[in-house]
């Protein structure tokens, strides 16, 4: 723990508003909302990708989508 930067933490939070914060700690976590962890919580609901349909959307696939809208919204940020 002593390793750890805490002011630097502590300045970055400040720059964020709070949803971006919440954002922020559901990435680090994996517990980013996507179609996967929804299955986890409704089976009936599908895994797949919506945009590719290949494979199981989870949140590495998120950004290694290969699907065209993706790759164009990928570019955009």
């Amino acid at each position: 723990m002593n390793d750890i930067d805490w002011e630097s933490i502590k300045k970055s939070n400040q720059r964020l508003s709070i949803n971006e914060r919440a954002t922020r700690s559901k990435y680090v976590y994996r517990w980013s909302y996507t179609n996967l962890r929804d299955h986890n919580f409704y089976r009936q609901n599908i895994a797949r990708c919506p945009l590719c349909n290949m494979e199981g959307e989870d949140q590495h696939h998120v950004q290694c989508c290969r699907d065209k809208g993706a790759s164009e919204m990928q570019e955009e940020l």
